[in-house]
């Protein structure tokens, strides 16, 4: 969701042109679009009441605006067969429900209708209906593909069976969602139509390089150079410090490329040429000081394109760092994985979400659930420790809340 400061530079400007200062938009009419259960403004160290704040519906210019709400699901309308309509029905219900947290935190209601429920652990990690059923007065749960948890192997010897057991997880989530990676003659639409999703950088960080080598072929790796700005001494730190640092909207210091993979920019470098920010593409060839790669959707499909290094800066305003950090790199990461934010506005087909942690904000599991058109396109694997006794996972969507 954009901040209010952006509609209100707007209307501003409209005034000005339009020399009408008593009307909103200097009496233009203005049609806005969007989804108010997506995620809130991203305000840096911010409370909740200045994220309240800081949304279009806090704006003076909210009580001028006539609300038209679509009504009409055209998947439903348009469904093959009946019982494609009514599945497709019931996945719109339970999202609008999620959206407008309408659903009470009851236990009974946690387990049914928001949480995922481990019944069993069958090859396909699907629901085992009759068990379900155990309780005539429990609601069938929505169908969602949760990948049961694995458990570390007794006669293996690892330091840490916890560790283990959560990249086993994240492994059976990339044979899941990205079947046949390791083919070299995958077309462009394998990785267009596919994504994992996660809360955190770190998590996506992770799942990029873990799909990265099911991928056959040399790697190389790009590293930034990082330096401080506007301090009396720029050696105060030391460049393995600087280094490890990482920020968002900023490239990390180590990048780790092959040819073949999807990336994804997060920094506009040339929108006539289609390279802006969330464009996706794969990397063609890697050279010292470039990267070649074709644009892999959008009306630039298939153009070739070559991108070079820029600099970063961190925000002016970040409260964790007292300084600037300058980061001279390439504005790509590979795009096997990417956040729940970075994904909102994106239609995937085929989508893994990946909870070791809980959603950190509202509108979170939302978007994540929200990208595909139904709950069979999805699958999801959290952390083992999230897991209760009763076999219930109800702390992500508290979190939300």
């Amino acid at each position: 969701m954009m901040h209010r400061a952006c509609f209100e530079v707007v209307g501003r400007s409209f005034r000005d042109i339009m020399k009408n200062e008593l009307e909103p938009f200097g009496g233009k009419v203005m049609v806005f679009s969007g989804d108010h259960r997506q995620i809130l403004p991203v305000l840096n160290a911010a409370t909740r009441a200045e994220t309240l704040e800081a949304c279009f519906k806090s704006s003076p210019l909210w009580s001028h605006l006539r609300q038209v709400r679509l009504t009409e699901n055209m998947r439903v309308l348009t469904a093959p067969d009946p019982a494609s309509a009514a599945e497709l029905a019931e996945f719109s219900d339970f999202l609008l429900q999620i959206g407008k947290v309408d659903i009470q935190l009851t236990p009974i209601s946690v387990r049914t209708a928001y949480a995922f429920r481990v019944t069993c652990a069958r090859a396909d990690a699907r629901w085992d209906d009759e068990e379900t059923k155990e309780n005539e007065d429990m609601e069938t749960p929505p169908k969602f593909n949760l990948l049961p948890p694995t458990e570390t192997p007794p006669d293996r010897n690892v330091g840490d069976p916890d560790e283990d057991r959560r990249k086993q997880n994240v492994n059976a989530l990339i044979d899941a969602v990205y079947p046949g990676a390791g083919d070299e003659n995958l077309p462009d639409e394998y990785f267009v139509e596919r994504a994992i999703l996660a809360p955190t950088n770190a998590s996506v960080r992770r799942i990029n390089d873990m799909v990265s080598e099911h991928l056959s072929g040399e790697t190389k790796e790009y590293l930034s150079v990082d330096s401080l700005e506007g301090v009396a001494d720029p050696n105060m730190f030391k460049q393995e410090f600087l280094n490890s640092l990482n920020f968002s909207g900023i490239p990390p210091h180590r990048i780790v490329l092959k040819i073949g993979i999807p990336i994804i920019m997060i920094r506009n470098l040339n929108s006539d040429a289609g390279l802006c920010n969330g464009t996706r593409l794969r990397v063609t060839s890697l050279r010292e000081r470039s990267i070649e790669a074709t644009i892999m959707s959008g009306p630039f499909k298939r153009k070739r394109v070559f991108i070079s290094r820029i600099i970063f800066y961190n925000e002016d305003d970040d409260k964790e760092f007292p300084f600037k950090i300058r980061r001279k790199q390439f504005p790509v990461v590979p795009a096997f994985a990417m956040t729940i934010n970075k994904a909102q506005g994106q239609s995937i087909h085929h989508v893994g979400t990946y909870l070791k942690f809980p959603v950190l904000a509202y509108g979170q599991l939302y978007v994540a659930l929200s990208r595909v058109t139904s709950r069979k396109a999805i699958k999801i694997a959290v952390d083992p420790e999230a897991i209760d006794e009763d076999g219930n996972i109800h702390t992500n969507v508290q979190m939300c809340l």
